[in-house]
């Protein structure tokens, strides 16, 4: 953990470690400095926003968690109370964007570490620092002790529902209904606002759609006969979440099908991965 101002934004690492750690979780301390900082952070790309309780929680207290997502490495972290948390969501533009830790995708926050338990281990340390408790002091009366019971009861539900390998990395690079295509776009499934994984295609083949209103034309057309299609999305494809996807493709030996204009028709992975490079 290291305050703002030793991190350093240009080179986007800590401004006094050679090489930074594995996962570096950076202090924000200031109501202003904090909602300047997102939206500076939004301008560059999507900006992930996780809230360590749940909705239902009364605690007083809570630490929110900012974390872009092309830079799954780094977690700006500002612990704050309820009341100002709710401040600046409102004022950040922030409402329906929001995750809480009792949602599965919650966890996507801190998928530098890669490992759930390590995650678990931070959520930890994290409490202990911000509320300078210890085992030996729990208070029942305390809002920080339930927080923390709260806490690592969701998280452990969450835990228990998932498939731990290569979970956090793999939910982390998928798109979001704010992710724009460059230029790719596809169907994507989602369940309210968190994206499934499960990409519509046809005959194991994936298929691309040169433009937004070329992939929601095709479910159009396609929801007729295909009443299961309705819940997916027209879905930006950028370059962070095609490093993933290419893998799996070359894997299964897939085809890509483009579809969109006149010059519709099969494509290759290597043909598709210079063509988001260049556009990238």
């Amino acid at each position: 953990m290291i305050p703002f101002m030793e991190y350093d934004s240009a080179n986007e690492r800590a401004g006094f470690l050679p090489a930074g750690p594995k996962m570096l979780f950076v202090l924000l301390e200031d109501f202003s400095h904090c909602l300047k900082w997102i939206q500076k952070a939004r301008e560059k790309g999507e900006l992930y926003i996780g809230d360590l309780t749940h909705k239902e929680n009364d605690s007083c207290f809570t630490v929110l968690f900012f974390n872009p997502r092309e830079k799954p490495d780094t977690v700006f972290v500002y612990p704050v109370t309820r009341r100002l948390a709710g401040n600046l969501k409102r004022s950040a533009g922030l409402d329906g964007q929001v995750l809480y830790a009792d949602q599965p995708e919650f966890l996507k926050l801190f998928a530098g570490f890669d490992d759930l338990l390590e995650v678990l281990k931070s959520f930890q340390w994290l409490l202990a620092f911000f509320t300078d408790s210890r085992v030996a002091g729990i208070d029942p009366e305390s809002p920080h002790t339930w927080l923390g019971i709260d806490l690592f009861r969701s998280i452990g539900n969450v835990m228990f529902q998932i498939n731990p390998e290569r979970y956090l990395r793999n939910l982390h690079c998928l798109p979001t209904k704010r992710t724009v295509g460059t230029p790719f776009w596809a169907l994507m499934e989602f369940s309210g606002a968190c994206n499934t994984g499960k990409t519509y295609s046809v005959g194991g083949n994936l298929l691309l759609f040169r433009s937004r209103e070329a992939a929601q034309q095709w479910k159009e057309q396609c929801q007729i006969r295909e009443t299961g299609i309705r819940t997916y999305e027209a879905t930006g494809i950028d370059l962070y979440y095609w490093e993933f996807l290419k893998k799996y493709l070359l894997h299964m030996d897939a085809e890509v099908y483009i579809l969109g204009n006149e010059e519709s028709g099969n494509a290759s992975v290597a043909e598709i991965d210079g063509i988001l490079r260049e556009n990238s």
